[in-house]
């Protein structure tokens, strides 16, 4: 039973307000004709409103099992079923105006099918007509489909020879948006997929193929979904081979696309837009364009993770700009529970606020931060580097630099102990080798000033990289090894 709590639980605290005023209402006035199971079934409510797992044990114990089991059963498929009255779709914010009129489009398909074989023939035309002008406006062409078809099997009962015609014009168009939509969506899932995986260049390859193949079904069927995902494909893969200036152009037309179609829009992907182009004016050193970038997302947001990554974006161009004071300010809001709901991001924000301490030059408070972090960060690959990196640097400042040969060898047994270039993207696996490359090179000069021909060098390679900003790094690399160079 508790794993049945824990399921409604879990449904009941995702419904909105709306949401739960339709539960409320239907377990008030229509459930039940016995007011001694109306009772249960609001005490129930009741439970799961204020998670209550004593009331819910003693509730249990007063029934029968298989009475409780069917009144939860009961109690859960009411909570399935209010997300999807029309009332709670049409006023929610969180579906998208396609979505919205998917349900309503399909509920009009039901009548009609209803209606056709009650006799209702005239009746059945209007509804699938209606269904068809509101599928054609919002491009849910699966459904269209399937209207344009049952339709014209009624126009032919009818002997309506030019109607089936007229249809079968809407049908064949919408078999070639269709088409064009699947291919979209088929690429778009292909590049959500890669961000789970090391990329190979094959990989994009590929993504290059899905770009030019959509243009020609954006040419053919002119469907702002092909639009859509298009111009999203093409600002990762400008972005991929660094060409900012085109992905920051595809991202506005992305915004363009998202703002002229209210089929699509919502405030989250107009706020994945603003995110993306905070990111994209990172790499090209604007950072002050990161900042009203990333702000404008965060107002967008209401998920505390989506908002947590602007305001990374916005702490990270303060530190840039050694604008520590607002630096500082960000890391206290994001102290905040909820922006606290994994070790990833507890981790992310201890640890930047180590990497901050170290750069206002407040040292033991960076020391003191770092064993703070620790725990929360240790089985993340790419912060736990980042963590040696700044041990490394804590040993160099105090000038202990047996200590400083020590961590350098501990960040290579760890490299090496839990493959870690098998668990990390490829633009930072080669920063982090650069890095190694420099400590390497330092401890061989017995840790000077001298800016060695090795050191140009790999300064020199590390500007060939494609990007600036990694979130992990908090300090970018050649600015890091510039800052150590001048303190000794």
């Amino acid at each position: 039973m508790l794993n049945k709590y824990k399921n409604i639980k879990s449904s009941f605290e995702s419904l909105t307000e709306r949401e739960l005023g339709i539960v409320y209402q239907i377990l008030k006035s229509g459930i039940s004709s016995s007011d001694t199971e109306k009772q249960i079934y609001l005490k129930l409510f009741e439970i799961f409103q204020t998670d209550s797992i004593q009331d819910f044990n003693h509730l249990q114990k007063a029934n029968k099992t298989n009475s409780f089991s069917a009144y939860l059963n009961r109690f859960e498929n009411i909570i399935l079923d209010s997300v999807t009255w029309e009332v709670s779709i049409s006023g929610n914010e969180r579906y998208a105006n396609a979505a919205k009129n998917r349900f309503l489009v399909k509920k009009i398909f039901m009548q009609a099918q209803v209606f056709h074989g009650r006799g209702g023939k005239d009746l059945a035309v209007k509804l699938y007509k209606k269904g068809i002008r509101i599928a054609e406006e919002y491009e849910l062409y699966g459904d269209l489909i399937e209207l344009c078809k049952s339709l014209i099997s009624l126009y032919e009962i009818q002997g309506k020879t030019r109607q089936v015609k007229e249809v079968q014009v809407k049908l064949k168009k919408a078999e070639t948006c269709k088409k064009a939509v699947d291919v979209a969506e088929e690429g778009y899932r292909y590049l959500l997929a890669m961000g789970r995986v090391k990329k190979s260049a094959k990989s994009w390859d590929r993504v290059k193929k899905y770009i030019d193949e959509l243009k020609y079904r954006y040419k053919i069927s002119k469907s702002t979904y092909v639009l859509h995902h298009l111009t999203t494909i093409q600002s990762e893969y400008y972005k991929h081979i660094s060409d900012f200036k085109k992905t920051d152009f595809y991202l506005r037309k992305l915004y363009k696309v998202l703002l002229d179609t209210p089929s699509l829009y919502l405030k989250r992907r107009e706020g994945a837009v603003w995110l993306n182009l905070a990111e994209n004016a990172s790499f090209m050193y604007d950072f002050k364009q990161v900042i009203q970038y990333a702000q404008k997302a965060r107002k967008l947001f209401v998920n505390p993770n989506n908002q947590s990554f602007a305001f990374y974006f916005e702490f990270y161009a303060h530190l840039r700009l050694f604008q520590y004071d607002k630096a500082m300010t960000i890391l206290k809001v994001m102290s905040d529970d909820e922006y606290q709901t994994t070790s990833w991001n507890k981790g992310r924000r201890d640890l930047s606020l180590a990497w901050l301490y170290y750069k206002m030059g407040q040292i033991k408070s960076c020391q003191i931060q770092c064993e703070v972090a620790y725990p929360s960060i240790k089985n993340q690959p790419e912060w736990n580097v980042s963590y040696r990196v700044l041990q490394f640097l804590l040993f160099a400042e105090h000038q202990k630099f047996d200590l400083c040969l020590a961590e350098y060898e501990n960040l290579k047994q760890y490299f090496n102990r839990n493959k870690v270039d098998q668990m990390i993207p490829k633009e930072s696996l080669l920063k982090i080798k650069f890095l190694m490359q420099f400590l390497e090179e330092w401890i061989n000069l017995g840790f000077g000033s001298k800016y060695s021909p090795g050191i140009k060098k790999i300064l020199k390679d590390t500007k060939k990289l494609k990007s600036d900003f990694q979130e992990w790094e908090i300090i970018p690399l050649p600015i890091l090894i510039d800052d150590l160079l001048k303190k000794r």
